[in-house]
């Protein structure tokens, strides 16, 4: 069964995404994306985030359209630049961390 969840990135509160599973996750548009890439931000990481710009799925640090991603943790770290674990850097409205709700769907 597909869970519907919609978060936040942790301290980045204008970053807005759709958890669909574990293989589909979608930034919304409108999100920010950070123009700063940290010195440990991995290649692939780096090459989607080019892409997105050369793209234009992105354009003045702002994405013009809804972006799937194969993973939270994948959204997250494009959007921020740098490595980040999507189960913990996402956030619903009531501030329970991704990796919580999930947890508590499969208790369910």
């Amino acid at each position: 069964m597909i869970r519907v969840i919609e978060v936040s990135l942790i301290g980045h509160h204008k970053v807005n995404g759709i958890f669909v599973d574990k293989k589909k996750f979608i930034v919304l548009k409108g999100s920010e994306f950070s123009q700063e890439v940290k010195k440990s931000c991995p290649m692939g990481i780096r090459e989607i985030r080019d892409n997105l710009i050369k793209t234009k799925k992105v354009e003045n640090g702002i994405f013009v359209e809804d972006v799937i991603f194969t993973s939270p943790s994948y959204a997250a770290s494009v959007c921020v630049g740098r490595t980040g674990n999507g189960l913990k850097c996402w956030e619903n409205v009531d501030n329970v961390r991704l990796g919580s709700l999930l947890e508590q769907y499969r208790r369910k």
